[in-house]
């Protein structure tokens, strides 16, 4: 072989290995993990004895999912550079699990919509949609409301919706608060 035919297959070889560690290196980056925030001090007193959290199969896993309106607004997609530390299923319940339970309530909160919408490419909201069923024992009828809370974001991208998702959450449990207060146990 000549020389010059070995030195071009040598940078060749080079230069491909640069770009596979390169493109390996770009694909093996890890997605930044994102929670709820720190969870509340175990002060506050919740109207339930027990709450369990469930969600449909496109919410139990980690991805942070976004939706065009504008533009496919039968698309769900998901951040490839934010993920959840756990679905938010369970994020919800860890966050209203974290005070002191002491009501007579038993509650099932049945996640509906857990999604930040892009209205416009410069406008977006977090949506939190879900159904609470209250029960106080085989004697007492099961009773329920369907909750949406809505907050619109400071910035239209994926850390705007992050910093949105706790306040709504907390939107989420105060409306819940007040809806079992007027209950009558």
């Amino acid at each position: 072989m000549n020389t010059y035919l070995r030195n071009n297959l040598f940078a060749l070889f080079m230069l491909l290995n640069m770009l596979s560690c390169s493109v390996l290196r770009e694909s093996a980056e890890s997605p930044a993990l994102h929670d709820l925030g720190p969870l509340p001090v175990a002060t506050e007193q919740y109207p339930w004895a027990e709450i369990d959290v469930v969600a449909p199969d496109w919410l139990r896993d980690h991805f942070v999912h976004y939706r065009l309106l504008y533009s496919g607004s039968t698309e769900v997609r998901s951040y490839s550079t934010h993920q959840w530390i756990e679905s938010p299923s369970v994020l919800i319940a860890q966050r209203l699990k974290a005070g002191r339970r002491v009501g007579p309530y038993h509650l099932l909160i049945e996640l509906l919509d857990f999604e930040q919408i892009f209205d416009q490419p410069a406008q977006s909201h977090v949506v939190l949609e879900f159904r609470a069923t209250a029960s106080q024992g085989p004697l007492k009828e099961p009773i329920d409301k369907t909750f949406r809370f809505v907050l619109y974001t400071s910035t239209p991208d994926a850390l705007g919706g992050l910093e949105a998702y706790p306040r709504l959450v907390t939107q989420g449990e105060d409306g819940l608060l007040a809806w079992l207060s007027s209950l009558k146990p």
